[in-house]
């Protein structure tokens, strides 16, 4: 499993405006990533850049889109798609949202060998911690699956995807 750590600074918690909405009510916008660097994996230098954006149409129920970019010494990678997810126990009384969600999106692969296009399907458990209003912690568990061989693994390529991320989501 790869580890994804937020490389956005909690700065940009206090650079962030006091939002009209609450958190995950009906017509409030959400927008999130995370970033991870490890300059000593075994495949290389390891980027990983996850962003998000989508509105709550629904009470707890978001949707919207993502965009992913992946580079190391094996593979670069990019994918894009529609995503959703939907808070459960979510009053508001507590900083803590819990939330599951999927992906569905095309992902393309380069190789030094080979070049391919896949079609990409993933689920996710996570969590928000509200740091204010309007700011909050994301962490999240991800299982992803691709038509093809599109992500790195320690024997090389693989179809399947598990990690864990952790990032900033702002709503306003």
């Amino acid at each position: 499993m790869k580890m994804k750590i937020s490389a956005l600074f909690v700065v940009a918690c206090l650079l962030t405006s006091s939002a009209s909405a609450d958190r995950t009510d009906f017509a409030t916008w959400t927008a999130g990533g995370s970033l991870m660097v490890d300059s000593a994996s075994i495949f290389g230098t390891d980027i990983v850049l996850d962003l998000d954006l989508g509105q709550y149409i629904y009470t707890g129920l978001m949707a919207g889109g993502y965009a992913r970019l992946e580079d190391n010494d094996i593979l670069t990678s990019f994918s894009g798609g529609a995503m959703g997810k939907y808070h459960f126990f979510d009053d508001g009384s507590t900083p803590f949202a819990p939330y599951v969600g999927g992906r569905l999106g095309m992902m393309y692969a380069s190789t030094e060998q080979d070049d391919t296009f896949a079609l990409v399907i993933g689920a996710k458990l996570g969590m928000n911690y509200f740091l204010t209003e309007n700011v909050a912690l994301d962490a999240s568990a991800n299982a992803t699956l691709a038509t093809g061989d599109v992500f790195t693994d320690t024997d090389g390529l693989t179809n399947t995807d598990l990690t864990l991320t952790i990032g900033l989501e702002f709503f306003f």
